[in-house]
């Protein structure tokens, strides 16, 4: 259904399979009015909440997000925010892999990029989840990879550009593992 209080329907560009495939026990999920029978009546909520269909339960029971995983739901945060239309053309995202199993993290990096590209936005984001970088592909030049850094003796911050060449690329390492090794640059010197 994904509609607003007017009834206009939003994020009809959602990918729902692919959302579908990073929440992989879900079978589906709605917007909807609360119903007793799923939210707790001292429970605060909103004249709409988000439902969810599990896929390994044997009836059509539903139920809400408050009940949801953390992860599932930053995933569709993220994607609203790349896809509504009334979103910023540019934000930022701090910690983005936040709540996520590392391996839903990468596949969410990929699907939040080409999003974010098919809505010529631009948004930086932070982790330190070796495998989000694992998500972006850096061949291609709309999307960058930097590091900041912090001078011990004067304590300025400066951004750096991580640029990888094909070679680095066709090393046969992935890119979570060129970082945590120091390859990259963006490591604490420890």
């Amino acid at each position: 259904m994904r509609q607003d209080e007017d009834g206009e329907s939003y994020l009809q560009n959602l990918p729902l399979d692919e959302v579908l495939e990073l929440i992989d026990w879900a079978s589906g999920f709605d917007v909807t009015a609360p119903k007793k029978s799923s939210v707790n009546a001292a429970v605060p909520t909103t004249r709409r909440i988000l439902e969810f269909q599990d896929r390994y339960l044997t009836s059509k029971t539903s139920f809400t997000a408050y009940d949801a995983s953390e992860g599932a739901l930053y995933v569709l945060f993220l994607l609203c925010l790349a896809l509504h239309p009334d979103a910023p053309g540019i934000f930022a995202v701090d910690s983005f892999d936040h709540a996520m199993h590392p391996r839903l993290a990468r596949e969410t990096t990929k699907l939040f990029c080409k999003t974010i590209l098919e809505q010529d936005k631009t948004v930086f984001v932070t982790t330190h989840n070796p495998l989000v970088l694992d998500g972006l592909d850096l061949m291609n030049d709309d999307i960058r990879l930097f590091a900041v850094n912090k001078s011990r003796k004067s304590g300025h911050t400066s951004l750096q550009r991580i640029q990888v060449t094909k070679e680095l690329m066709d090393s046969g390492y992935s890119l979570s593992r060129l970082w945590t090794e120091g390859r990259l640059g963006g490591v604490p010197n420890l």
